[in-house]
């Protein structure tokens, strides 16, 4: 079932922002975005520079020089294109509550970067999981691909048990050099160890960021009737379950430590974390200074 809401609202608030890798940070390659050449073919006009800077005959400016009184040559500038992947968590704790779930917000920021390498010309590939991987999507250039991530991300039918689909995820990353988001909530990583060594590894080749989603609720429980009745997420199983102040307390402080282990994990593997709230207001603005964190 697609939360239509939800969708209406993806695709009325898409922004195109800039999507910037520091291949340098992580590897001992010298790739940059961009770089100048003097050719034509395939390369956008950038500048005019002095002969002496770019010595090359072929591509001289005869008129400019002749008004400046000095060789002038042509510089052209080539956009290496970079594959963004975006690797999405669809176990069913992305589902925590209705009015504003976790999975709304994943659906946001995946299909504004996808959106945005789009309008960037760039190659958008898409995996998802949960016990195992669920979908994947061969990095390509399209105009589609943030509906479809809009649509399939709003689609609770789509979800499911465990996680453990992650640690297969990471090695079906096919380029030799993409920007890869992870967006889930991460409260499984306790349970997977082994994959620091498996994070350190795919960032000696890729830009890896990592976007935790949490809900309100996983950091401030409100008082709870003793007749409320839960649903487990995972199991679909129904119980009733009341909590007293103690217990919001004790439960708010296991979240928290979750919060700071998860953070710390990702940093030990050399992985720069970001945090979004699934009711955060202003989450086009951070998104943007986490991508303009990556220059």
């Amino acid at each position: 079932m697609i939360n239509t809401k939800g969708l209406k609202r993806i695709l009325t608030s898409l922004v195109t922002l800039p999507l910037n890798i520091n291949w340098k940070t992580r590897t001992r390659a010298s790739g940059e975005r961009q770089s100048l050449f003097l050719g034509t073919s395939g390369f956008d006009f950038s500048d005019i520079r002095p002969f002496e800077q770019f010595p090359d005959a072929r591509r001289v400016n005869w008129r400019q020089s002749e008004k400046a009184g000095r060789l002038l040559v042509n510089v052209f500038e080539e956009t290496k294109k970079a594959d963004i992947i975006v690797i999405a968590d669809v176990s069913r704790s992305m589902l925590l509550d209705e009015d504003s779930p976790k999975n709304l917000m994943a659906a946001l920021l995946a299909a504004t970067i996808a959106y945005s390498a789009w309008g960037k010309k760039d190659r958008f590939g898409f995996i998802s999981f949960n016990d195992k991987v669920q979908f994947s999507l061969r990095p390509r250039i399209s105009s589609h691909h943030h509906e479809f991530l809009a649509r399939y991300l709003l689609d609770t039918d789509n979800f499911g048990k465990g996680h453990g689909g992650l640690k297969e995820v990471l090695w079906q990353i096919a380029s030799p050099r993409a920007l890869v988001f992870i967006i889930s909530d991460f409260l499984y990583l306790g349970e997977l160890s082994d994959l620091k060594s498996d994070f350190t590894s795919l960032g000696c080749r890729h830009e890896i960021i990592p976007l935790i989603i949490r809900h309100p609720l996983e950091k401030e429980l409100p008082e709870i009737s003793p007749r409320t009745v839960w649903r487990d997420l995972e199991t679909g199983e129904k119980i009733k379950l009341g909590m007293d102040a103690p217990a919001r307390k004790r439960f708010q402080e296991t979240m928290s430590r979750n919060l700071e282990f998860v953070i710390g994990f990702l940093k030990d593997a050399s992985l720069c974390p970001f945090v979004f709230y699934a009711d955060e207001k202003y989450w086009q603005e951070k998104l943007l200074n986490v991508l303009s964190s990556q220059r």
